[in-house]
C-alpha cells in the first residue's frame, strides 16, 4: 500500500505501508495507518449448536446461528452441518379417517398411517371401533348349528354377534 505525504517544505514524500492482513485465524479490525498498526481479532468459533450464517473475511468476523430446534410437531429432514441450518418439516398431524397410526412421529421421521382394517359383515363384526390411534377389529359371526338345534334369536348388527337358542 502506498501513502503520500506532503512534507512541511512543501515536498511529496512517497511511503510504502506494509500490506500483509491478519494472521490467521484472525481478521482485520483497523487497517494500519503512519501513526498506528493493524488491529487484528480473533475470529470467532461456532459452537456444535451453530452453523456458520456468514464466512469471515479479512476485515470481518464469521457470523454463528444457533441451529434451528425441530418443534414436537415436525420432524428433522435435513441433519445440521457447520455451515448449514437443520431442516424440518411439519407432521401430518393425526392420522385421517378412515386410517390409524401404525407408526409414531419420531425426531427423523413422521407418522405412518395405515388403512382401517374392513370387516366382511356377512361373515364378521365390528368387535373394536377404530380411530386415529387403532385400527378395527373384526370377530367372526357365531355359527347356529342346526345339528345342535340352534338357531337365531337376535340378528347380528355391524357392531354385534347374533345370538343362538
Amino acid at each position: 500500500i502506498e501513502k503520500t505525504i506532503e512534507a512541511m517544505d512543501g515536498s511529496i514524500q512517497l511511503y510504502e505501508l506494509e500490506a500483509l492482513g491478519c494472521p490467521t485465524p484472525e481478521y482485520e479490525t483497523q487497517p494500519p495507518s503512519f501513526t498506528a498498526d493493524r488491529e487484528c481479532k480473533a475470529l470467532q468459533t461456532c459452537t456444535d449448536d451453530e452453523f456458520e450464517l456468514k464466512p469471515p473475511t479479512e476485515n470481518s468476523d464469521r457470523q454463528c446461528q444457533q441451529h434451528y430446534q425441530c418443534k414436537s410437531n415436525e420432524y428433522e429432514t435435513t441433519a445440521p452441518t457447520a455451515t448449514s441450518d437443520r431442516e424440518c418439516t411439519p407432521s401430518l398431524g393425526n392420522c385421517p379417517e378412515p386410517t390409524f397410526e401404525i407408526t409414531p412421529l419420531t425426531k427423523y421421521a413422521d407418522r405412518i398411517c395405515q388403512r382401517w382394517t374392513e370387516c366382511d359383515l356377512s361373515k364378521q363384526y365390528v368387535s373394536v371401533k377404530p380411530n386415529h390411534k387403532n385400527d378395527r377389529e373384526c370377530k367372526n359371526l357365531t355359527l347356529c348349528l342346526r345339528s345342535e338345534d340352534l338357531e337365531e334369536n337376535i340378528a347380528p348388527t355391524e357392531f354385534s354377534d347374533r345370538t343362538c337358542q
